[in-house]
């Protein structure tokens, strides 16, 4: 899916503008620290003091260039002005996919902690050509079993072009817009109606206390976009209280609660000191981490060790760890694209529609699970490159010698449709062997 970026005009929407990609983290007028800068609820709504020093780092009361007394001219170019390429302030650079060891001076060059886990809006840091995967046992019945993956996608040292994007923000490969909330709307009413998308749309400058500070419903414009009537708030864990990296979020996809722990590479082994490196980090996370997956004793399948969840920036552990994040974020998607929503087994029940009549559980399975928020730089070469968009649309593609790459990734985060095969062996040929086989 992928969106023009335009200027929202709702008083509770761009009255409301900053925003972060990945939680963007903080104002343009001065380097902030703290982890969510001035999008903090508490401290914006005045119920934590009158005093609050926030508002001036993204509004002027006499002298903005934009509408609702914005610094910039638009709500896009004030959230860029701090989590852009060559922001200043925030850790967070969303156009690259990046988070930075401290906060960006504006030059993009400064040292990278990791890559973000919703990619970028114009590179991303995805190895999509080289996804892994370690076979476990899983129970098909009271007496079979059969084999399970856990996999892997790693992070690539440098950034590589979007081929697909929530927004279009003119990166290289000159991702195309289609301004379609696929599957919004009711039971045929077509593939989904033409929208607008900016960065207010999906989060709430102001904070909420929400996971990335994301709204409780999704808010693009358009006509006959359908907005559901229940909140989809997706939980967050407590803010971190220390100073300087220990109190800024980690937004990566390396473990660890803080950027400190990043940087001082305490991410790895369920918290054993690892070796910092802004390329580690895993983009697939499936239930369990990479080396957490379960055993065979025999006769039936151990208890796997490690982390029960699947949020990587938190230390398994912690009291607040985001386990509930996984339970509400296919909920929260399901806000713009509906009749996405499979529930448990809708690839078997039909469900009326002509377009979207099976689809993937999402019982089990959240949508972030194979897709990343931003943008991914995945290559779609093949037949998955020249599959036809829900309407009908042929996607366009850049050729380079024989090759073309087509800007029809849908977000996924391997190569083609190698998606599938990180979870499944449609062949049933795949033996449990614990031994991690790369492709």
């Amino acid at each position: 899916m992928r969106f023009t970026i335009t200027r929202r005009t709702t008083f509770a929407s761009v009255a409301a503008v900053v925003v972060s990609g990945c939680l963007w983290l903080l104002g343009t007028a001065m380097p902030v620290a703290a982890d969510g800068g001035p999008h903090v609820g508490l401290a914006n709504s005045g119920a934590t003091t009158l005093a609050a020093d926030s508002c001036g780092g993204c509004h002027r009361a006499h002298t903005a260039q934009g509408e609702m007394l914005l610094m910039q001219a638009d709500e896009v170019a004030l959230c860029l002005a701090c989590h852009g390429e060559t922001g200043t302030g925030a850790t967070t650079n969303v156009e690259g996919g990046v988070q930075f060891a401290s906060t960006n001076d504006g030059t993009g060059t400064g040292t990278v902690a990791g890559a973000l886990r919703g990619g970028g809006f114009i590179e991303a840091r995805i190895d999509t050509a080289h996804g892994s995967r370690v076979s476990y046992p899983v129970r098909l019945s009271r007496a079979t079993y059969g084999t399970g993956f856990s996999s892997l996608v790693g992070v690539t040292a440098a950034g590589t072009s979007v081929t697909s994007a929530h927004m279009d923000l003119d990166g290289a490969m000159g991702v195309v817009a289609r301004g379609v909330a696929w599957g919004n709307g009711a039971l045929n009413s077509g593939a989904g109606p033409s929208v607008s998308l900016t960065c207010t749309s999906c989060h709430n400058p102001h904070g909420n206390g929400n996971y990335r500070i994301l709204n409780s419903i999704p808010e693009p414009t358009g006509t006959g976009f359908v907005a559901t009537d229940a909140a989809l708030d997706v939980p967050d864990g407590l803010l971190p209280t220390g100073s300087g990296a220990a109190g800024t979020r980690n937004y990566t996809v390396q473990w660890g609660r803080t950027l400190k722990d990043v940087t001082d590479g305490t991410y790895v082994n369920n918290g054993f000191a690892g070796t910092p490196s802004a390329s580690a980090g895993d983009y697939w996370r499936k239930y369990l981490p990479w080396d957490g997956v379960p055993t065979w004793n025999g006769t039936g399948i151990t208890a796997a060790t490690g982390h029960a969840g699947d949020v990587p920036e938190y230390v398994p552990g912690d009291a607040d760890n985001n386990e509930s994040y996984r339970l509400a974020i296919a909920g929260w998607c399901a806000g713009c694209h509906s009749r996405y929503d499979g529930g448990v087994s809708d690839y078997i029940t039909p469900t009326g529609d002509a377009i979207y009549t099976h689809r993937h559980q999402t019982s089990r399975t959240e949508c972030t699970q194979c897709h990343v928020a931003h943008g991914s730089n995945a290559g779609m070469i093949g037949e998955s490159g020249r599959m036809t968009y829900p309407d009908g649309s042929a996607p366009t593609g850049v050729t380079s010698g024989d090759t073309t790459t087509y800007l029809n990734s849908r977000l996924l985060k391997i190569d083609n449709r190698g998606t599938c095969n990180a979870c499944h062996d449609p062949t049933g040929t795949v033996p449990y062997t614990g031994v991690v086989t790369t492709k």
